[in-house]
């Protein structure tokens, strides 16, 4: 699906949604759990945090500071359970948690392309204007964004159905980069399979007032068409950095995004209404289904895959607020999101 057609698919379902039943129980979170604009700290600190062994490490994402991995070894090219806990449930924390690095949406190559005989060098890259001219680098540290700016990215495809659903025209147009980006081939045929996106997005005011929007753009492992693009965080993903061009960055979409998708924290029911928006999202492309609220009472279960049982490595999860499973390369694979997790 091109961007465009995602985005049309956003609006269609921002003027039509309905609630739909998807096996999602009322009671996944007690109500006294959450308030509006702080993150809890009730049963799912305690329990969660309980049944913790000792010996548990807590493995935090070093790109991220209110989203932590709860499992040792995660690895989003093999994987089947991701598990991560999140301090305050805004929704750009919960679509990073949900979104980021998660092996459920690895897609199986489409393409072997060809390394063309001049590769391009990463400095030059701008993607037809979507970067800014000489901004591209592999290193995030080499952008002028503050520490406590690097650490707060969001998702770039749910952050931008979110702005489609406030507003299609503000959304298309901040939008606009990421269909350049993944429109480039190298020349290497007509397939339909993306050879790089955008995948995290970072905003900062410059220094002039204006909001400059900088972007995580990752190859996939089997491009090579770049000469300096490196993988700095070591998961198989050839990544670099760069600034969107200016005349993409709306600056009511970049503040919209900054205080309401990622400044304002979700109640229970927000909550229980996201999952049911991402079930229904990821439906289609990875078959999958909210687990009802008996097998998310406590996991792993009697009845949980085995693969649940060897990636938490003795971990007990009790009620996580999201629990979702799919299929989408024909074995099961998991989502566990845990809300206001102590810790350790």
């Amino acid at each position: 699906m091109t961007w465009k057609r995602y985005l049309d698919a956003s609006r269609r379902q921002a003027l039509a949604r309905t609630v739909v039943a998807v096996g999602v129980a009322a009671c996944l979170m007690p109500a006294a759990a959450m308030g509006a604009g702080r993150a809890p700290r009730t049963m799912y600190t305690r329990t969660v945090s309980a049944a913790r062994p000792a010996t548990h490490e807590w493995h935090s994402d070093p790109q991220h500071d209110a989203v932590h991995h709860l499992t040792a070894n995660y690895d989003r090219r093999g994987s089947s359970v991701l598990v991560r806990c999140v301090d305050t449930p805004t929704r750009a924390n919960l679509d990073f948690a949900a979104w980021d690095r998660n092996a459920m949406r690895a897609a199986t190559p489409a393409q072997r392309p060809t390394r063309p005989s001049a590769a391009p060098a990463l400095r030059d890259l701008t993607f037809g204007g979507a970067l800014a001219p000489g901004s591209a680098t592999d290193d995030l540290s080499d952008t002028p964004l503050t520490a406590s700016e690097r650490s707060h990215p969001m998702s770039w495809r749910p952050a931008m159905q979110y702005l489609a659903e406030w507003d299609y025209d503000e959304g298309s147009a901040f939008a606009e980069p990421g269909w350049l980006i993944e429109d480039e081939k190298w020349r290497d045929g007509d397939g339909s399979a993306a050879y790089q996106e955008i995948t995290r997005l970072f905003l900062r005011r410059g220094a002039r007032g204006a909001f400059e929007a900088w972007v995580e753009v990752e190859f996939k492992p089997w491009v090579t068409s770049v000469d300096g693009a490196t993988d700095g965080d070591g998961d198989g993903f050839p990544e670099f950095f760069g600034r969107l061009d200016p005349r993409f960055v709306r600056e009511a979409a970049a503040r919209r995004l900054l205080d309401d998708y990622a400044g304002r924290a979700l109640s229970a029911h927000d909550i229980r209404a996201w999952e049911r928006d991402l079930v229904e999202d990821w439906y289609g492309p990875y078959y999958a289904s909210a687990m009802d609220a008996s097998a998310r009472q406590v996991v792993p279960n009697v009845d949980s895959d085995p693969d649940v049982r060897a990636e938490l490595g003795g971990m007990v999860l009790s009620g996580p607020a999201v629990a979702i499973r799919a299929e989408p390369h024909g074995r099961p694979m998991y989502t566990f999101l845990v809300i206001g997790c102590a810790r350790p």
